[in-house]
């Protein structure tokens, strides 16, 4: 139906520079209405006119979600934000900063057989016992807070002992990102007033802005509603019992004691309170208690005037995924290599096609390291190094289209790849 009434095209690392240059640049003159892209595409376009953005995703950090929004209606007319989003978006966020950031564990056990000696990248994994998908992100991180030097991966040495406080701190603040997106999408406060507290603008009045989705739900065009059922009315009459006996209640607590502790209660709880906020009979306010150092927010809520069930609207449940055994389907991914989502170690090949140009672009890698004076892998990565010699770029535009090359790659190193693919594809048989 898209196709039939608005110009549409895709943006993605999997089309070719000259597609996605294609769709950019028509996106930009007005010849397209509508690019389905990564939010990259979006970080260096200015369109005065953008009249929607919509997430299919929970994205990383409120940070990013306001950034994202903010492409719209750069010319000061109405516009729509929708975000759309479910619980698996938030384990996909945990996977990755899983990945992205490994257990201290990881970083501790390289830290261990490190010493002033100079060691190859190799001989320290293998004694840490470290698998080779944790340890060029271990590493990476451990060389990024000191906790190793050298600047070639045939010379890692002992770095100082300072290095777990700001690491954890650094992974700590990823994990408060993610709690406080979800957070942010799941609350039940004008989304406005939300995101000025959140960044913390003392100027604005809180007014709620009367056009969210919590603020005016029947214009909401990104979730249904309906009437509560039988079930739904007994727990919704209970919880107003209470909170008109004990106002103020935390909203954890009152989850457990009306719905028990099951998986499934806490999703049925917050979309009883959905309900009772957006026909305005109930108030939530953000509130903070500390536990083992650590400042843990929650929720308390407020009933406002008296309650009438008959005016709630529930949001209509989402349907999780069935495996034809009838059991949910299982979102748990396993640690190791096969998990998903995990792409495999790559391991530079000592033979083949590319063997040849594989070893000078590991030379030239080891060279550039040393005059930068960072680690081989701050320069190009094994994967992007091996990305680069099975390609062959000819040229700095094709380079862009190569996995696991980025801009800055290319701005820094372009002409010197694009020459020593130039120099070896005389040389060697492409396969």
């Amino acid at each position: 139906a898209l196709g039939k009434t608005h110009r549409a095209a895709p943006y993605h690392a999997g089309l070719s520079p000259d597609v996605r240059g294609h769709t950019q640049t028509a996106f930009l003159s007005g010849q397209l209405d509508v690019v389905v892209a990564t939010i990259a595409f979006g970080m260096g376009v200015d369109k005065a006119n953008v009249r929607t953005v919509l997430h299919l995703a929970l994205p990383g950090s409120v940070e990013a979600y306001y950034q994202e929004i903010g492409r719209a209606g750069r010319d000061g007319l109405p516009s729509r934000a929708v975000l759309m989003h479910h619980f698996v978006d938030r384990k996909t966020h945990e996977f990755f900063l899983e990945r992205d950031y490994p257990d201290p564990a990881v970083l501790k056990k390289l830290a261990r057989v490190l010493s002033d000696a100079p060691q190859d990248s190799d001989t320290v994994r293998r004694r840490a016992r470290v698998s080779m998908d944790d340890f060029e992100k271990a590493i990476e991180k451990l060389w990024i807070h000191g906790g190793v030097k050298g600047v070639t991966e045939d010379q890692l040495t002992k770095g100082h002992d300072d290095w777990p406080e700001p690491y954890a701190a650094q992974r700590r603040l990823r994990e408060e990102q993610l709690a406080l997106v979800a957070r942010f999408a799941e609350s039940h406060r004008c989304r406005m007033v939300s995101l000025v507290q959140h960044f913390g603008d003392q100027a604005d009045s809180g007014k709620p802005c009367g056009v969210c989705d919590v603020c005016a739900p029947a214009a909401c065009i990104g979730a249904r509603f309906e009437v509560p059922g039988a079930d739904d009315l007994s727990v919704l009459s209970e919880l107003v019992a209470r909170l008109q006996n004990y106002p103020g209640q935390a909203s954890g607590r009152l989850c457990r004691e009306l719905l028990g502790e099951a998986p499934e209660a806490r999703p049925r709880f917050e979309r009883l309170v959905s309900g009772l906020v957006r026909a305005g009979q109930l108030r939530v306010e953000d509130a903070v208690f500390e536990k083992d150092g650590k400042k843990i927010p929650y929720h308390r809520l407020y009933l406002v005037g008296r309650p009438s069930l008959e005016l709630v609207r529930l949001p209509v449940k989402a349907v999780a995924s069935v495996k034809k055994t009838g059991k949910p389907a299982r979102t748990t991914r396993r640690r190791g290599s096969k998990r998903e989502g995990r792409k495999p170690a790559v391991e530079l090949p000592q033979s083949g096609a590319s063997a040849g140009l594989v070893a000078k672009l590991r030379a030239w890698r080891l060279e550039e390291a040393k005059r930068r004076r960072v680690p081989a892998f701050r320069v190009l990565t094994n994967r992007a190094l091996v990305a680069v010699a099975e390609a062959r770029p000819s040229s700095t535009q094709a380079l862009r289209g190569v996995a696991g090359i980025g801009p800055k790659v290319v701005q820094d190193s372009g002409a010197q790849l694009v020459a020593l693919c130039a120099h070896t594809r005389g040389a060697v048989t492409p396969r």
